[in-house]
């Protein structure tokens, strides 16, 4: 798809590195040069970028490429300040680039472009393997093409990749063609644990009833509203006959847009023995409305199957109140990709998107 479509002025195509959503950031336009974010040298990005087959050529995109995007930057190394930088280095092979990822969830965009050739991408892990290979665009003829290109990593443990933009040779023109890299940058996301509720005792194991003196019960809560919500978690245990023993509360107050964990621990001096399981003692688990003390969902019973097997998430309350998303579920399997022909208005940039949830092929 042609850039002309998107890029209508210079600063509808402006890039800034320094965004502080950015936990590592590399412009990796110059030849045999990177710069850096300061304060993260050889984390995630060590080197610059290199030609998967014989040299990088620089180019500096302001003569020929009038709408080529721009890109800033504060507090880089060495070159502490970028102020509308736009040089891209290019190949007619392909140019390689490495990460070094920390365990935990990532989000790498990557700023590239190519001229009269299709474009695919490699990312191969440390033993050289390649975990992905997927098509990016097609010839797009004399009309260059700007792309961004979302990467998402899910790490269980520290991990390098290689990142590689490739020419595809079967789609291209006789001369002059290539693919070109801008700059990448990583966002670290979190790696949210399991939605829903789950019940342990005083010693972290999951329990299924209240065969424990200490019961903590902990909601994952996810705010997916544009407000702030005031939330309070409710426990209470009751005796067979319906009375209620003992009771507990947390009231927190979730930032729009945020994920956070309400938890409740109830001591039980009483059940020293373990004798509520036998006698048929119960929790009820609600979540309220912190301002109205109005039910945001249905309540949550717990220790009333007398389950065999330790009950450590219950649904109910994920599935009537609003959790995180989950990477690595079924959903999530190998690559998700999207493209996406539709962009923002400040961004120059049709995006393409990939996750790499740790599985290999």
């Amino acid at each position: 798809m042609s850039s002309g479509r998107y890029l209508k002025n210079k600063r509808k195509s402006t890039i800034n590195l320094s965004d502080e959503k950015y936990s590592d950031w590399a412009y990796l336009g110059y030849k045999d040069k990177m710069i850096y974010k300061a304060d993260r040298q050889n984390d995630i990005f060590a080197g610059a970028a290199s030609a998967v087959s014989g040299g990088l050529t620089e180019e500096q995109m302001d003569q020929y490429n009038p709408n080529s995007p721009y890109f800033n930057w504060q507090g880089g190394s060495p070159i502490e300040t970028g102020k509308d930088i736009r040089y891209i280095v290019w190949n007619n092979t392909g140019i390689a680039f490495d990460m070094n990822l920390p365990a935990g969830q990532h989000n790498a965009s990557v700023y590239i472009s190519g001229v009269r050739a299709g474009a695919y991408v490699q990312v191969m892990d440390e033993s050289g393997s390649v975990v992905l290979e997927e098509h990016l665009w097609s010839n797009p003829g004399g009309s260059r093409v700007y792309r961004k290109l979302n990467l998402g990593f899910d790490c269980d443990e520290a991990q390098k990749y290689t990142i590689r933009l490739m020419v595809d040779q079967e789609d291209r023109e006789d001369a002059d063609y290539s693919v070109s890299l801008f700059a990448a940058a990583v966002e670290s996301t979190e790696v949210w644990p399991e939605p829903g509720i789950s019940f342990v005792d005083g010693e972290g194991n999951p329990i299924g009833d209240l065969s424990s003196d200490t019961l903590v019960t902990t909601l994952q809560y996810q705010n997916t509203t544009t407000e702030d919500q005031s939330r309070m978690l409710v426990v209470a245990v009751y005796s067979a006959d319906g009375r209620m023993v003992y009771s507990s509360q947390q009231i927190k107050t979730i930032a729009a847009g945020r994920k956070d964990t309400l938890q409740v621990t109830l001591t039980m001096p009483d059940n020293a023995d373990g004798h509520f399981a036998r006698d048929g003692y119960y929790a009820y688990v609600f979540l309220w409305d912190g301002r109205t003390f109005q039910p945001v969902c249905e309540k949550v019973e717990f220790g009333t199957d007398q389950e065999s097997e330790p009950a450590a998430h219950k649904t109910p309350l994920e599935q009537s109140c609003p959790t995180p998303a989950l990477a690595g579920t079924e959903q999530d399997k190998w690559w998700k990709t999207s493209h996406k022909a539709v962009v923002s208005d400040d961004s120059a940039y049709a995006s393409y998107s990939a996750r790499w949830n740790g599985m290999t092929r």
